[in-house]
């Protein structure tokens, strides 16, 4: 949502399933809290998760106000300046049937004492372009059951949600209001998005499905817009390709793996993180029901083996998690914690090497064919998420990715 006080405390949003959960958001003294509850059951007596904003908000300045769960981390961000949480539990928040207040209640005592920090006392100020799960809930009579002492704020002359992609509104002489689109962008409400075509792309940008397939470093309708990919985000459609040799010398013998290492977050059960081979030989690390696994390839005298490792520690959960895995012999550090592997391979681990072509594809490949084909079944689907850095052999972690191969990649906005 956007929202513009004019005081400095109040309550903003708040949501509750009786007994068992809740979500509100109050201004103290200039500063957002977000309190979130988790329950499963209603004997549960877990503490509320709280998230302070550390960006102070002045009277009547429009500030852009998100806050959600990612696994198990609760975000609030405020123009884009993030504070995160870890809640007390996993199981998220089942309040999607419950009434959403906004403002206040009608009876502002009856809020339960675990939601708050001081006394409530209603907001006031304004709020717009309020939005649940990505989807817009315009203001207005259709979505407002019930609320008093409502009047307009907005300062546009037809309602800032009346237009949408950036579209500006004006009023006929009937007072009927229009909505002036972007390019790009059309409709009665700049609600359609224009399809693309080669020429239209930008930047190296490809025209796939009627929209625009953007380069590393590029993002907007027409990959227009350039920015610095220091934390990339994975959509299911991404993909990053580092190089570890030279592109003229690529038919050189096979680039020995000694380690790697990556450091990511996601909440997708299933994906592939890593892959890289060389003819039959491969190394790939991923997700598999939430868990992390590792699986190799090994050239060896008895003919070509390979290793498929589960390690059944959980990773699906929002949090960050930083993988090491040493070769030869084997060894893996997640989070830092040692983790021994005692399978069959064991005594064959000990004194194996990996050796691939030197690409390492990131989050996705960019071929047409499946991650499921492309890997003979090994992963099953794409990476969702984010990834803060890459390494192998010892070297320098790459944390700035904006010059390397790619498409379809974000700037991550979890902490």
């Amino acid at each position: 949502m956007e929202i513009r006080p004019l005081d400095d405390n109040g309550l903003i949003f708040f949501v509750e399933r009786v007994g068992t959960s809740f979500v509100s958001l109050t201004l103290y003294s200039g500063s957002l809290e977000l309190k979130i509850l988790s329950n499963k059951h209603k004997i549960s007596v877990n503490e509320p998760t709280t998230i302070t904003s550390t960006k102070i908000l002045v009277k009547g300045i429009w500030y852009k106000v998100q806050f959600g769960i990612y696994g198990k981390k609760a975000y609030l961000s405020v123009d884009n300046v993030i504070n995160s949480g870890i809640l007390n539990t996993e199981s998220g928040i089942n309040i999607s049937k419950e009434n959403i207040f906004l403002g206040g209640l009608p009876d502002i005592s009856s809020l339960p004492l675990l939601s708050i920090s001081k006394l409530p006392v209603p907001y006031k100020g304004c709020v717009r372009h309020f939005s649940v799960n990505s989807v817009q809930i315009p203001l207005n009579e259709a979505t407002i059951s019930h609320g008093r002492n409502i009047g307009d704020c907005d300062g546009t002359p037809c309602g800032k949600d009346a237009c949408l992609n950036g579209g500006t509104c004006w009023l006929d002489s009937f007072m009927k209001p229009h909505c002036s689109c972007p390019p790009a962008f059309y409709g009665i409400h700049c609600e359609n998005v224009s399809d693309c075509n080669d020429t239209k792309c930008k930047d190296t940008g490809q025209c796939v499905g009627g929209k625009c397939s953007c380069h590393v470093g590029w993002e907007g309708v027409y990959c227009e817009t350039q920015i610095q990919v220091t934390k990339p985000e994975f959509t299911g459609r991404s993909y990053l390709i580092v190089k570890k040799n030279n592109e003229k010398k690529r038919d050189i013998s096979a680039v020995e793996v000694k380690n790697l290492y990556l450091n990511f977050t996601t909440i997708k059960k299933d994906g592939l993180v890593l892959w890289s081979k060389k003819e039959n030989t491969f190394v790939g690390v991923g997700l598999e029901k939430g868990f992390l696994k590792i699986a190799y390839s090994l050239d060896n005298k008895t003919g070509n083996t390979i290793v498929s490792l589960p390690f059944y520690y959980k990773i699906s959960d929002g949090l960050w998690h930083s993988i090491e895995i040493t070769f030869a012999p084997f060894m893996i550090k997640l989070d830092q914690n040692k983790i021994i592997y005692k399978g069959k391979h064991r005594k064959m681990l000990e004194n194996t090497t990996v050796s691939t072509d030197g690409l390492f594809y990131i989050g996705g490949i960019p071929t047409k064919s499946t991650i499921r084909k492309e890997t003979n079944g090994t992963f099953m689907d794409t990476f969702e998420g984010c990834i803060e850095g890459f390494a192998t052999n010892g070297e320098n972690v790459i944390r700035d990715f904006t010059n390397f191969e790619g498409r379809e990649i974000n700037v991550c906005k979890i902490l």
